[in-house]
């Protein structure tokens, strides 16, 4: 897979790193200690040096990129993730490295934004984009719902990424429905938050749940390819 995404990968690393440039455009007009994390009121509460802001904060999520990738190709059934649910998981450290670096270099340049709302926004357009491509995967051991039950049989695999992609899509549109109105009443904020959180619990409550109830009601059933569980 490396091989055949390496020009996907390089990209992707690059445009990862690439808040660094934005980071030294702006290098003489940022304060040497800088606001990098903030509660759910979108107050910082957090601070990191400048250069850890402009330099460690991408370099990190480009790290985590390169070990997603490797993670995804030495997968013992990486030929059954798709292309497009990879695309979808390789274009996620770029969005958030730019995100980050927006919301991090406006707040130290004294812009005023509802960080809360623009939190609450990209994570629900993050979890519609998850949710949409959970269910055209096979199986596999890095994209999808993974239970022990899943991952024995292909028909539970099937069956738990359909519900695991449902409730990934409604607990994003809420999140994005929540967020657009916290952009205009700050006062939601705590509301965004809950809805998050409570979604993302019981997606993972309901897709384990339901996982293990079909694999109560009907067994194991091995595909005909004889695609079974790795040893």
């Amino acid at each position: 897979m490396l091989r055949r995404y390496r020009t996907l990968i390089i990209i992707t690393t690059l445009l990862t790193l690439a808040p660094m440039i934005a980071g030294l455009v702006l290098w003489d007009r940022l304060p040497d200690v800088i606001a990098t994390h903030f509660g759910i009121n979108g107050e910082p509460n957090g601070w990191s040096s400048k250069a850890m802001t402009v330099f460690g904060i991408p370099a990190i999520l480009a790290a985590c990129e390169v070990f997603c990738a490797v993670m995804m190709s030495i997968d013992p059934k990486s030929k059954n993730i798709a292309s497009k649910p990879l695309i979808v998981v390789l274009i996620m450290m770029p969005a958030l490295s730019w995100f980050l670096a927006l919301v991090v270099y406006a707040a130290a340049l004294g812009v005023k934004l509802n960080i809360g709302a623009l939190c609450s926004i990209f994570i629900g357009i993050l979890f519609i984009f998850l949710g949409n491509y959970m269910p055209k995967n096979a199986r596999n051991y890095s994209f999808g719902v993974r239970t022990p039950w899943s991952l024995d049989d292909d028909e539970n695999w099937a069956y738990s990424n359909r519900i695991g992609s449902i409730c990934f899509m409604v607990t994003g549109i809420l999140t994005l429905m929540t967020g657009v109105l916290t952009l205009k009443t700050e006062g939601l904020a705590l509301a965004s938050f809950i809805v998050i959180m409570a979604g993302a619990f019981l997606s993972s409550v309901i897709t384990m749940l339901s996982s293990y109830l079909y694999y109560k009601k009907h067994g194991k059933k091995e595909a005909e390819s004889g695609d079974g569980p790795q040893a």
